[in-house]
C-alpha cells in the first residue's frame, strides 16, 4: 500500500476533477459496485443488521448528534437509541479485512486533533470508498470555511471498519476510533478559484 509521501507527490498541484477520476481500490476492483462485492463477501451480515442500518441511513446525523452531546456531557447515550447502537457497534467493530482506501467530508480536521495530529469521534465515523459520493459531502461539511476538506483514511485488513454498503458504499468506523492525521494535507484547485480541496490522509491510531 503506498505511503503519504507517495500520494502528496502524485497528487501535487492536480485538478480535483483529475484525482476524482483516479481510483485508489483497482486491486479491489475496476468499479465501486465490484469494490462493494467484495468487501459485502468478507464482511457477512448477520440477521437483524439491515433494520439497524436502514435506521442509520435514514437517521446516522441524529444518532451521532446524540453520542456526540452525551459524550460532551458525559451522561448515558438514551435508552431510545441503546438497541441501535448495540447493533451497529458489533457491525463497526468488524475487521474491514482489505487494504481500502477510504474518504470523508469533513470540517477543517485541525480544529479537532491535538498537538500529536491524533482526532478522535466519540460517535460513528461514516467512510465510502467512492471519492465522489464524500466529496459531495465534503462541500456541505462546513459552508463557513474558505476551503473544502475530505479525509483520505487508509485502512489496513486488520482495521475495524464494518461494511454497509447503500448507494453511498459506506463503511462504519467504531465510536471512539481515533485517526493519527498526517500534517501536510493533499491540496487540489476546483472549478471555483477562490476555494481548495484539502484532502488529509489518516491512518487508525486507535481502536477500542
Amino acid at each position: 500500500m503506498k505511503n503519504f509521501r507517495i500520494f502528496l507527490a502524485e497528487e501535487d498541484g492536480l485538478h480535483e476533477n483529475e484525482w476524482l477520476r483516479k481510483s485508489d481500490n483497482e486491486h479491489l476492483g475496476s468499479d465501486s459496485g465490484k469494490i462493494a462485492r467484495k468487501l459485502r463477501r468478507t464482511q457477512k451480515l448477520q440477521p437483524g443488521d439491515m433494520k439497524h442500518i436502514r435506521d442509520y441511513a435514514e437517521d446516522g446525523s441524529d444518532v451521532n448528534s446524540h453520542i456526540h452531546e452525551a459524550h460532551h456531557k458525559g451522561v448515558a447515550i438514551h435508552p431510545a437509541y441503546h438497541e441501535m447502537v448495540d447493533r451497529l457497534d458489533k457491525i463497526s467493530n468488524r475487521p474491514i479485512g482489505h487494504h481500502l482506501h477510504a474518504y470523508s467530508g469533513t470540517t477543517d480536521p485541525r480544529q479537532h486533533m491535538n498537538d500529536q495530529h491524533i482526532m478522535h469521534n466519540p460517535a460513528y465515523t461514516s467512510l465510502s470508498h467512492e471519492k465522489r459520493e464524500a466529496r459531495y459531502h465534503a462541500g456541505y461539511a462546513d459552508r463557513n470555511s474558505s476551503d473544502i476538506h475530505m479525509l483520505h483514511v487508509h485502512l489496513k485488513p486488520t482495521d475495524k471498519a464494518g461494511f454497509i454498503g447503500g448507494g453511498q458504499h459506506e463503511s462504519l468506523l467504531p465510536r471512539h476510533s481515533q485517526l493519527a492525521i498526517n500534517p501536510k494535507p493533499s491540496v487540489f484547485k476546483t472549478d471555483e478559484s477562490s476555494k481548495k480541496l484539502h484532502v488529509w490522509h489518516a491512518t487508525v491510531h486507535h481502536q477500542d
